[in-house]
């Protein structure tokens, strides 16, 4: 039997109808509080691929360039210090109005200030830990929710669109596969594609980063999943394909139905506001006694598939079970694009 469950707030009003689901709630997120050390592979959201160190126990972080769709050289470095916030996150000494929050055997986000033509910019970013490295490990359907620019807009994200849909990966072997990543569709739930995507899926000469070769323009985007502490596969795409993806990002999360109790708790996270020099960052709760910082919303979990919720009119969000989420809504900005971490129950 499906259940419903409305949540309210003191300031603001918050409706979340959960019908269907998955499994019980994970515990990944109550790990972050225990000073660690941990290096994830990452997306930038304007289309860098970067190794994100976060090091909660000397306060510090530090990025280096993996992958660059602005050219910028292979190697190039950042660093800075932390400064813990009351809400358990951390702001980074080089964009102190962003947040930053990591789980050693999960995920981390927030943001960086990165030269994208010429000028420093503030991007949002994701990483995760321990990538797998072979495609027979993560090969499965995904629903994923993307940010996508036609040009490289050096981060102001202008003329960009987000995207949600599901995405299928295939192996031949553990170096190889192919993806088709259908629109705004799930055929398996009788929701057509509005348009697909193929292409192969295969090693880069960087372990647990994976080519991501669109067979109509032939230009690689890149690939990274890895398992979070329940098993679910959860992942991130870094667009640089212009003519076919466009630049940006996506955040994958093997396709399973989700319930309420599953994304109840408290999240850090950090979004793009197109035009703006500074993305918008912060903390909110999903809860039935605690107030919510965001505007009305009415959620429908599993709607119009499993693991994706509808939000409002025009907007959707990705959840898993381990506390990593992903939202889009046009209805924000055009490109409204939004990633966090759960950062408690």
């Amino acid at each position: 039997m499906s259940s419903c469950l409305s949540f309210t707030s003191l300031a603001l009003l918050m409706v979340l109808s959960a019908c269907g689901g998955g499994g019980g709630g994970g515990s990944e997120s109550t790990q972050a509080d225990t000073p660690f050390s941990k290096t994830y592979i990452a997306s930038a959201a304007a289309g860098e691929v970067l190794n994100y160190t976060f090091n909660s126990v000397n306060r510090t972080y530090s990025y280096q360039v993996v992958r660059s769709a602005y050219s910028i050289a292979t190697g190039t470095t950042g660093s800075g210090t932390l400064a813990a916030n009351g809400d358990g996150s951390w702001s980074p000494s080089e964009s102190p109005g962003s947040k930053v929050y990591a789980v050693s055997n999960g995920g981390v986000v927030g943001g960086i200030k990165i030269s994208l033509g010429g000028v420093n910019r503030e991007v949002p970013v994701y990483g995760i830990a321990d990538p797998l490295t072979k495609v027979t490990d993560f090969a499965g359907t995904y629903n994923y929710v993307s940010l996508q620019c036609a040009v490289k807009n050096n981060g102001v994200f202008t003329g960009c669109d987000t995207a949600y849909g599901t995405l299928v990966i295939s192996a031949f072997d553990v170096l190889n596969g192919t993806y088709q990543m259908c629109v705004k569709g799930y055929p398996a739930a009788a929701v057509n594609c509005s348009s697909t995507v193929n292409g192969t899926i295969s090693a880069s000469d960087v372990s647990g980063l994976w080519k991501f070769t669109n067979n109509a323009t032939n230009r690689d985007s890149y690939l990274m999943i890895h398992a979070d502490s329940n098993g679910q596969r959860v992942g991130l795409l870094d667009f640089d394909d212009f003519g076919g993806h466009g630049f940006g990002q996506a955040m994958l999360a093997q396709l399973a139905g989700v319930t309420a109790s599953q994304i109840k708790g408290t999240y850090v996270y950090q979004a793009t506001l197109p035009n703006e020099a500074n993305q918008k960052s912060g903390t909110f709760r999903f809860d039935d006694v605690s107030f919510t910082t965001r505007t009305d919303l009415f959620f429908q979990l599993n709607r119009p598939w499993d693991g994706i919720a509808k939000v409002g009119a025009n907007g959707y969000a990705i959840f898993t079970d381990g506390g990593a989420y992903a939202y889009r809504n046009p209805g924000v900005a055009s490109g409204y694009y939004e990633l966090g971490i759960k950062r408690s129950y």
